[in-house]
């Protein structure tokens, strides 16, 4: 028997592969998939010269593949299958960063139970807290604040909300028009204005942003400095201002306007995607996760996540154009 190690597609889990031929007149090759130190996997049987053939193949393809040119747009990354090596960056920034794909199912289990309004007030509280105390902390979404929410204030508005723009409302990125945005979704997030203020003034985006997308990934892609208007915004930063005008929402003059802008273009981007585009994310998100728990089923609903896959692409697309 053979062995070789190796890890999982966002290289933070070991894994093992045994390789070994079988006995009988025609023999077969068997493939192991596991963890090095237990039991379970997955094991196939191949006949060893298929097996060669393919592996071959696949060398060759790599090999003798032109370099794909690098889409030119934001809009193209979502096309064609180009949103796969946006993706593949986006794991590799997640995981170097602390803040992996994993790391944030795990926050998404939370948030179900977190903004269910169904369930009882204490599980509820001690989800949310998971969600603030990650937010407070590693993001520090509240750093230089003059006042902010603290975890009761946070969680009781979320508690009291409308449901106009949570899970359960019917608004998402693959279907939200400028009319909803300025009638329903500015109004509702003026009411995040004083979660935290500063001594500037000016609207809280990056703190909302983070609270909201855990509320409804749907609908509310994450917003801040570092990653977004240094990165997606620097590159792609003329489409962005030219959809804002070709749309008339550039003339918006509310305290809330460069965020309800900006999740009206990220939901172009969603709603003109490649159809493929779905499914290849659910793919390759079960694979950034694969062996983690998923106590209340987000992994089946993670092709409607549209604010956390515009945000994935994004990001990645950016750090691919910025790295040349």
């Amino acid at each position: 028997m053979e062995s070789i190690l190796g890890t999982a597609p966002a290289g933070k889990k070991a894994r093992e592969l045994n390789i070994w031929l079988g006995d009988g007149p025609e023999s077969r090759l068997h493939l192991w998939i596991h963890p090095p130190e237990g039991q379970g996997g997955w094991e196939i049987i191949v006949p060893p010269e298929e097996l060669k053939a393919a592996l071959e193949r696949a060398l060759a393809a790599k090999t003798d593949a032109p370099e794909r040119e690098t889409p030119k747009s934001l809009f193209d990354f979502f096309q064609d299958g180009n949103w796969r090596p946006a993706l593949r960056r986006y794991a590799q920034f997640a995981e170097e960063s602390g803040w992996s794909v994993a790391y944030r199912l795990e926050l998404y289990n939370h948030a179900k139970i977190a903004f269910d309004s169904a369930l009882g007030v204490e599980i509820r509280e001690a989800s949310f807290a998971q969600i603030y105390e990650s937010l407070r902390g590693y993001w520090q979404v509240f750093r230089g604040a003059e006042t902010a929410w603290d975890e009761e204030a946070a969680f009781a508005f979320f508690s009291t909300a409308d449901d106009d723009c949570g899970l359960g409302s019917v608004r998402s990125l693959e279907s939200i028009s400028r009319a909803e945005m300025k009638q329903v979704v500015l109004n509702f997030l003026e009411k995040l204005g004083d979660m935290k203020t500063v001594p500037d003034g000016g609207y809280p985006t990056t703190c909302a942003s983070r609270f909201l997308h855990f509320y409804n990934p749907k609908l509310f892609p994450n917003v801040d400095n570092a990653l977004i208007n240094q990165q997606v915004l620097q590159v792609f930063g003329l489409e962005f201002d030219k959809y804002c005008a070709d749309t008339g929402i550039a003339e918006w003059d509310y305290e809330t306007s460069f965020y309800g802008q900006y999740m009206l273009w990220a939901g172009k981007h969603i709603q003109m995607a490649d159809p493929e585009f779905f499914s290849d994310f659910e793919t390759w998100f079960k694979a950034q996760v694969e062996g983690e728990d998923d106590p209340n089923g987000v992994l089946e609903e993670i092709t409607k996540y549209h604010a956390a896959a515009f945000e994935f692409v994004a990001v990645g697309a950016a750090k691919l154009w910025m790295e040349g």
